[in-house]
């Protein structure tokens, strides 16, 4: 999946969650870079979703 998918994704799940997208999107790629580059998984993950 290129880049930009990934991004689109990810903002638009935060919108359907009446979330501001763009704390999100920092945030999430926050945690890639705490897990070195990789998604997060787990209960790094479960936080996104709530």
């Amino acid at each position: 999946m290129h880049l930009a998918a990934r991004v689109w994704t990810i903002t638009a799940t935060a919108e359907r969650n009446d979330r501001e997208s763009l704390a999100f999107l920092t945030d999430y790629l926050n945690a890639c870079a705490d897990t070195g580059g990789r998604p997060p998984g787990g209960t790094a993950l479960e936080r996104f979703f709530a």
